[in-house]
């Protein structure tokens, strides 16, 4: 390493991650005794994976989201997708399928609410970001007006 603080930092890093990790991770940090990058390296291999899994179940995971129990739950819902879309991106380096965002959205929607969606939907509301903000403002709207439940 071109770095002539290397060794310091491998040794601060190790007993920095000696402290803050517990359980398995732990044990996996203590096989790497004062190796800290490499510690550092195999948490992230075991605890942060990427590859054809990590892709399998995040797609899953994205095209089957939880639903919100209510319409005042669903902006957080929203942002828990909208998130999970980010990661999965991140991670592949590809972009989430557009046409497949407005169906994957459906499922979050409350029961009570989904028909009026899918009417926005065949009127021609197609657009997921032009939905999803749709939706956001009309669930806020009920929040405040005192049809929903305390956050």
């Amino acid at each position: 390493m071109q770095w002539n603080q290397a060794r310091l930092a491998d040794t601060k890093l190790y007993d920095f991650l000696l402290l803050i990790t517990g359980d398995d991770a732990l044990v996996l940090v203590e096989h790497y005794e004062g190796m800290g990058f490499e510690a550092w390296r195999q948490l992230a291999k075991r605890f942060n994976p990427s590859g054809g899994q990590f892709e399998l179940d995040m797609m899953t995971a994205l095209m089957n989201p939880t639903p919100a129990p209510n319409i005042t739950a669903l902006p957080s819902a929203i942002d828990r997708f909208e998130r999970n879309l980010r990661t999965y991106e991140a991670k592949t380096g590809r972009a989430f399928p557009e046409e497949w965002k407005t169906p994957s959205f459906t499922k979050i929607v409350p029961k009570s609410h989904l028909e009026q969606i899918q009417h926005k939907f065949q009127m021609g509301t197609r657009d997921y970001a032009t939905l999803s903000g749709q939706v956001k403002v009309f669930s806020q709207e009920a929040w405040h007006s005192g049809r929903g439940v305390d956050d």
